[in-house]
């Protein structure tokens, strides 16, 4: 009898134990199960501040873009509005430039045709010399020094065509064919630009011509064409041949 109700007392013990086990067990499953819940919470909750943050920031970022974006576009705008206005400008100058070649151009064309040049010494002795059958007087002055004077309006081929019309080249002087008198020039000048290119504009040039007893011609057409060399415009070629006829 004793026997019995040792084995009685000892199942007994055995299932509290086990209920003690599971009790335990249960316990640490909810802890960890609640636990990993606020830890999602709480991961949760911080990845939303992140995101919130990072909206914040692209925000700041996209309102800068678009500042910057306004200002570029502002900027764009003025430079071509200061670009065109600056290529206004220019073509104005360059305009203002080739009437003022013309008009200079008129007076050493004219020259060839009445002047003495007088302003040029003659040697001393008098030197005259026969060249292609006509008679051209030496003068006190280096041919290149006249040369240079003219390449501040005439280049290229005009310039060779002006120097040709009355003076020679002998031994580096200056010999200047006889003749001429005195002259004038032109008035009203007025140059449209036809085309440019390569650094050369063409002007269609309308003009009265002028001589010395202030006759004043029809108003007559021609064309010019002007280059830029060495940094300068210089009248390159042009089909005036006399003013007044």
């Amino acid at each position: 009898m004793e026997e019995k109700k040792t084995t009685t007392i000892s199942l007994s013990t055995f299932f509290l134990v086990l209920a003690i086990i599971a009790i335990v067990v249960m316990g640490v499953f909810i802890y960890k199960l609640y636990n990993d819940k606020a830890m999602e919470v709480q991961k949760s909750t911080e990845l939303q501040a992140q995101v919130n943050s990072l909206n914040g920031t692209v925000s700041d970022l996209q309102g800068k873009i678009n500042a910057i974006s306004n200002t570029i576009n502002t900027n764009n705008s003025s430079n071509v509005s200061n670009t065109a206005s600056s290529n206004n400008d220019s073509n104005v100058n360059i305009d203002k430039i080739a009437k003022e070649l013309f008009e200079k151009a008129a007076v050493k064309i004219y020259e060839t045709e009445y002047s003495d040049y007088g302003e040029y010494e003659d040697a001393n002795p008098v030197v005259d010399k026969e060249i292609n059958g006509k008679t051209y007087r030496k003068k006190n002055v280096l041919y290149s020094e006249v040369e240079k004077k003219y390449s501040e309006i005439f280049g290229g081929e005009a310039l060779n065509k002006i120097l040709g019309r009355r003076f020679a080249e002998v031994d580096g002087y200056l010999y200047v064919k006889l003749g001429g008198a005195s002259g004038s020039g032109v008035t009203n000048v007025k140059v449209s630009k036809i085309s440019e290119a390569n650094n050369e504009i063409e002007y269609t040039v309308k003009y009265n011509g002028v001589d010395v007893a202030d006759n004043i011609s029809d108003e007559k057409t021609c064309n010019m064409t002007i280059k830029l060399i060495d940094g300068n415009y210089r009248i390159i070629s042009t089909d005036v041949v006399s003013f007044m006829k």
